[in-house]
């Protein structure tokens, strides 16, 4: 596992690209559902990668301290970035598969979002974060999907809608130059689980949540982009966990296709293409 070193952790912050205000709209849609919880006092990201929902949970009124754990120390370099300004946020680097590593019903509220599909200890960290949360706490996520994730799942479907004939040549080449690895059932897997799967929702419904997705206060938003970009910022430093399992020597081929085929349509390279995101506020209820 690379923990999003160095420049992983760069393209991290901007690949997962979220505006602030999105992102307070979110946590405040979630917790104004009128579903049955404690007041939130304590509240902490476990997983806060590059700290983009950390802000967003400052401001949730009462809160009196937000904790961001996260594996990585250069995660941890961009969320202090994205919380320069923020009062009452406290950045802990922290293994927290490790058993006691939050303080048992020490926290009203986890945030747990884009963390289980990039470790094979996610069970352990379900269970760590149950036992954080006082009675009535709340375990907050979203289900959030984007054409780029699509696309480095092996289903550009989302680029292609877009008409553009020079982004379909990028994926094309890409996953052909990736061979057997390139195919999409090879690159939905992670080394935790795969996007979109049911068993972390089965794990929290067996511990005793209640679970509640809030289809209904879905937030879309959109970036603009060109081709070299995503070239340079997503795929060359593997932005995403399933491409770390690619052979070096395969990946770095692929590579070589793509930057041979940009040196010959340059014009490619600089058309612009968006990426469409959209996030669903997922709500769990400790019994």
């Amino acid at each position: 596992m690379t923990l999003f070193k160095g420049g992983i952790a760069e393209a991290y912050r901007d690949t997962r690209f979220l505006p602030s205000s999105t992102s307070r709209s979110l946590v405040s849609a979630a917790l104004s559902s009128g579903l049955d919880r404690r007041p939130i006092r304590i509240a902490a990201d476990v997983g806060c990668g590059s700290g983009r929902f950390l802000p967003a949970l400052a401001r949730i009124a009462g809160v009196a301290a937000v904790f961001g754990y996260d594996l990585s120390s250069d995660m941890l370099i961009q969320a202090r970035k994205a919380t320069a300004g923020s009062s009452g946020i406290s950045l802990v680097q922290a293994n927290c598969a490790i058993t006691r590593m939050l303080r048992p019903e020490s926290l009203d509220l986890i945030m747990l979002h884009w963390v289980l599909n990039t470790t094979n200890a996610w069970y352990e960290i379900v269970g760590n974060c149950t036992a954080a949360l006082r009675p009535g706490g709340v375990l907050l996520w979203f289900d959030e999907r984007g054409s780029l994730y699509q696309a480095i799942d092996g289903e550009p479907n989302g680029f292609w809608r877009q008409g553009c004939d020079f982004s379909r040549a990028l994926w094309d080449h890409f996953y052909k130059g990736l061979g057997p690895w390139g195919q999409g059932e090879s690159l939905r897997i992670r080394e935790g689980l795969p996007m979109g799967a049911e068993t972390s929702l089965n794990a929290i419904v067996n511990k005793g949540f209640k679970v509640t997705k809030l289809a209904a206060e879905k937030r879309s938003w959109s970036r603009f982009i060109t081709i070299e970009w995503l070239v340079r910022r997503v795929l060359e430093p593997r932005a995403f966990s399933n491409l770390w399992r690619i052979p070096e020597p395969i990946y770095e081929g692929a590579l070589k296709g793509l930057s041979d085929w940009m040196e010959t349509y340059p014009h490619a390279a600089r058309q612009s293409i968006r990426l469409d995101y959209n996030a669903t506020p997922v709500l769990a209820i400790k019994a």
